[in-house]
């Protein structure tokens, strides 16, 4: 493999010039350079493949998911502790449920759109084939903010019961 010096193309070995901007190319790579090459194109391609993935999990999705988790733990920390304490348990188990709720939709957005899929096929033919629409990714993102967001007034609210 050879590296173009000027715009950074890459071309086979037997090439001598870059097609893009006529500089001549440099020597060919060492199998060890090549390889690394190789390995950061693949991952370049991968990220932007994600990317366009229209169920992409982002940085924003694992953080309110991550934080969902934590929270549940915490809800059902409490809840054992009031439950032994003999202490009202208030909103406890529906902050538990809405935290896993949101935690499922914010980490694996796969699960939710294969049950809306299954919703579809009651009422259009070729449903496996749909894809999701904006609307539908959209009004995923506010369902789990806003289960996370009910989940946190439903353990603050059980805490200073």
């Amino acid at each position: 493999m050879k590296i173009c010096k000027k715009c950074g193309a890459h071309y086979p070995d037997d090439k001598i010039f870059c097609l893009d901007c006529n500089e001549r190319l440099s020597d060919k790579l060492s199998a060890s350079e090549e390889q690394k090459v190789r390995a950061n194109l693949n991952e370049q391609m991968e990220q932007m493949y994600n990317k366009t993935d229209p169920l992409y999990v982002s940085k924003f999705d694992k953080t309110i998911g991550a934080l969902a988790i934590v929270c549940a733990v915490v809800a059902l920390a409490f809840l054992i502790i009031r439950h032994f304490t003999d202490q009202i348990i208030g909103f406890l188990p529906f902050a538990i449920l809405w935290f896993i709720l949101s935690a499922l939709d914010a980490l694996i957005p796969r699960l939710t759109w294969g049950l809306e899929k299954i919703r579809l096929s009651f009422f259009i033919n070729g449903a496996d084939d749909a894809e999701p629409g904006t609307l539908y990714l959209m009004g995923r993102k506010i369902s789990f903010v806003s289960m996370f967001i009910l989940g946190l007034a439903a353990l603050l609210k059980s805490l200073f019961l």
